[in-house]
This record gives C-alpha cells, structure tokens and sequence, in this order.
C-alpha cells in the first residue's frame, strides 16, 4: 500500500535481503491460508504494475536511456571531423569511454550524411592502421 521497493519493504521488516522477501512471497503464493492468498494475489498485481510504470518511464525495467544530450553529440561529432581521432583517441583526450563514443556517433542523433563522414573517418584510420602496421613489417624485413 505504501509503494516501496522490495527493498525498502526487506528492510521495514527486518529482512536482510529483498531476495529473501521475494522468496517468502512466493512460498505463500502455495499457502492454503487465504489472508496469504490475498495478500501473494495483491504484491503480484503490485510488481506488474511497477514493471509496466518501469517500462514506460524507461526505467532499469524498461529501455536504457542515454546520459548524452544532443549537443554532447554534435560536439562530438564535430571534434571527429575537424581532427579525424579514433575512439581511442578520443577516450585519451575527452576521458570519453570509446564504447560511448561509438554510441554516441551511431546513435538516431546524428543525420544521414553525419553518419556516412563518421564511417569515412573510421575507414581512414583503419586504413591508417593498416598502413603503419604494413611498414612496420616492410622495415622488419628489410632489416631497417
């Protein structure tokens, strides 16, 4: 009745997990005691209308929201074209996570033609890489 979590509800009790409280409430879902019937009947009915709440707020339940802002993009966005850095680059410089970078750059944010000069960009630094890796080898074998 008082909307708390399963956790909050553990702790009022005096349980030291809300596992615990989620396992008690599914031992008296079998009970043949119908106040305990009642009450497995109505927690049920509470955590689906949480999950559903979680899901339309796009809560741990729901989809994952991003902590980027469409500016956070663009800026972004117009770092990588003006120096052409990989996402190592850019989680050396900005302290940006290159996992997030790539999200960020590939996210609904960025235009169709944004997109297209990011995938230019990566193809050139593959490209890069694969070049200084060649000459690499080329000087290993050449004895340089």
């Amino acid at each position: 009745n008082n909307d708390v979590t399963l956790e909050q509800a553990a702790n009022y009790v005096g349980i030291k997990s809300k596992k615990t409280l989620n396992n008690y409430f599914t031992k008296i879902g079998t009970s043949d005691k119908e106040d305990e019937k009642d009450l497995y009947i109505k927690i049920k009915a509470k955590k689906e209308q949480n999950s559903a709440a979680g899901k339309k707020k796009g809560g741990q339940t729901g989809s994952r929201m991003s902590d980027w802002s469409d500016e956070d993009v663009m800026k972004l966005y117009n770092y990588v074209d003006n120096t052409l850095a990989t996402y190592r680059q850019i989680e050396a410089d900005l302290g940006i996570p290159h996992s997030t970078a790539y999200e960020m750059l590939h996210s609904d944010i960025l235009d169709y033609n944004q997109k297209c000069r990011i995938e230019q960009i990566a193809a050139i630094n593959s490209h890069q890489s694969y070049s200084d890796e060649q000459d690499i080898i080329d000087k290993s074998y050449d004895g340089k």
